[in-house]
């Protein structure tokens, strides 16, 4: 099975050189003597993108990627938990600012790790109200979403006095 030589090392493992005069092992050995002075003053190292073997190797998944990879996995269960949402962008800031303060509490609280999580979950909705504001082809008017949001607040608050006055839960 053939493998891709290192294009760091040029396949050699070894790296002369530092910054810009940097060069593959190779290279420094075939460099004119004014040439490879410069480079000969450092000791030759091991190639940082191969680790010395000379053969290309995948890269390692980033942090970045796991934690977009959290944050898609969160998008996938709020899907589950509550099917597609589509609110207005004013509504959307409510639930991040409530998202947001979880995740100030955590903090707060000295727990790193559902500090973390709820992170995650502020990036996940913040995703979700994009997505919803995309799909639902919402343009922004000025005091157009704030009025939709006293709207619908008016109507959440007569609910709420129905069900106190009828008993309900």
């Amino acid at each position: 099975m053939f493998e891709e030589k290192c294009g760091r090392c040029d396949g050699c493992g070894k790296i002369w050189g530092e910054g810009k005069d940097e060069v593959p092992g190779k290279v420094a050995t075939s460099l004119p003597l004014e040439s490879s002075a410069a480079v000969m003053m450092f000791p030759p190292r091991e190639c940082p993108d191969c680790g010395g073997s000379g053969k290309k190797r995948e890269k390692e998944k980033s942090i970045s990627d796991s934690v977009l990879t959290r944050i898609q996995d969160e998008r996938k269960r709020q899907d589950l938990q509550w099917g597609e949402q589509n609110h207005e962008p004013a509504w959307w800031l409510t639930i991040l600012a409530e998202e947001f303060g979880e995740a100030a509490k955590a903090v707060l609280e000295g727990e790193c790790v559902a500090a973390c999580s709820e992170l995650v979950q502020v990036a996940a909705v913040a995703v979700a109200a994009v997505e919803s504001i995309k799909r639902n082809g919402i343009e922004f008017h000025k005091g157009g979403s704030l009025v939709a949001l006293q709207q619908e607040v008016k109507w959440l608050q007569s609910k709420l006095g129905a069900n106190k006055k009828g008993g309900g839960s």
